[in-house]
């Protein structure tokens, strides 16, 4: 989840999967899902949707490529796959995932 854009699909079932652990049945609630997934402040349990944790660990990573240069798995990853290139700039390379692919498209 943290390395991979989910599909809504897959998020959707983690969602509902999470609703049925902590609601128990599915026919009867005594709180709604969009009450759960309120900030704490608000006095809830404050569950996070699976998209909005999907992106938010993927910022992470964003984040650590832009100023963390020094990372042991970042520079693995450069220079096994860019070959010293910044991973940014880089726009194809052999053995290409379907992810990099997206993110590729999105900001080319």
């Amino acid at each position: 989840m943290q390395n991979m854009w989910l599909l809504q699909g897959i998020c959707d079932s983690l969602d509902i999967a999470t609703r049925q652990f902590i609601c128990g049945s599915t026919s009867s609630h005594w709180v709604s899902w969009k009450t759960i997934i309120q900030p704490k402040n608000n006095g809830v349990l404050r569950v996070r949707p699976t998209r909005d944790a999907n992106i938010a660990m993927l910022g992470k990573h964003i984040w650590t490529i832009l100023h963390c240069k020094t990372k042991l798995w970042l520079k693995l990853v450069n220079a096994k796959c860019f070959h010293g290139e910044f991973i940014l700039h880089r726009k194809e390379f052999p053995g290409s995932s379907y992810t990099w692919a997206l993110l590729v498209d999105e900001y080319d």
